[in-house]
């Protein structure tokens, strides 16, 4: 539960032009976490809210698809929390009015208060990764800061280098596991600042089983090291 209640007026301060969104398209059983989408608050009123154009795109037909809407929410005390509302987009609109020039636009629900609750973009447990771990990530010859790991995905930080990656971007990478170097392909979810230069988050690929099968192995290592230390706590 947040430690503040949701209300109009902090939904208003919440949802203004230029907030970063985050989308999730709705599946047939349940959200899938598979393509973060990203989006931009263009313009708010009272029922609607009009956001740029979804990176990356949606499939078609855009009308009527249903969304779940995230945003990472800063005002409560304590460490940031993502929350959510579900909608659909309402309309679409060819040539929305901005003060850098007219864009393409898409229109959704604003929310109400009951509306929204509490949620998370990860679609696994991920794991830290120590100094010891047998995992390391490599890309064109330069290793690579891995921070955490999950069946799905993983983030590691880069300081400066990669300055041009953008969500939505693919790579190529080596993940190196107990000294076996596995080719992984993934896509860039997200890119945030941290404390020692941007953390990237990658959505995996699919795995060769060989290399799925080590990674299993290893992830219930962490799980069992997490758990050993949770029992000294």
């Amino acid at each position: 539960m947040s430690s503040q209640p949701w209300t109009s007026d902090r939904l208003k301060n919440i949802f203004t032009p230029g907030r970063d969104l985050k989308l999730l398209l709705e599946g047939r059983r349940a959200w899938q976490r598979q393509a973060v989408r990203h989006a931009v608050v263009l313009a708010a009123e009272s029922d609607e809210m009009t956001l740029s154009l979804p990176e990356p795109p949606l499939p078609p037909p855009l009308l009527g698809q249903a969304l779940e809407i995230t945003v990472l929410d800063g005002q409560a005390p304590g460490p940031a929390r993502r929350f959510a509302f579900a909608s659909s987009i309402l309309d679409e609109l060819p040539a929305f009015p901005t003060p850098q020039g007219a864009r393409p636009a898409v229109v959704v629900m604003f929310p109400r208060p009951q509306d929204m609750y509490s949620t998370s973009l990860r679609k696994a447990r991920r794991y830290a990764v120590p100094p010891q771990s047998p995992l390391q990530l490599w890309l064109e010859g330069q290793r690579l800061n891995l921070l955490d790991i999950s069946q799905k995905g993983l983030r590691f930080g880069n300081g400066e280098t990669l300055a041009g990656l953008r969500p939505g971007d693919e790579m190529k990478l080596k993940l190196v596991i107990h000294d076996e170097p596995q080719k992984v392909n993934g896509r860039v979810a997200a890119v945030n600042p941290g404390p020692r230069g941007r953390e990237i988050s990658l959505e995996l690929g699919i795995l060769p089983l060989d290399a799925w099968t080590s990674l299993v192995e290893v992830l219930n290592e962490l799980e069992q090291g997490a758990a050993s230390q949770g029992n000294k706590t």
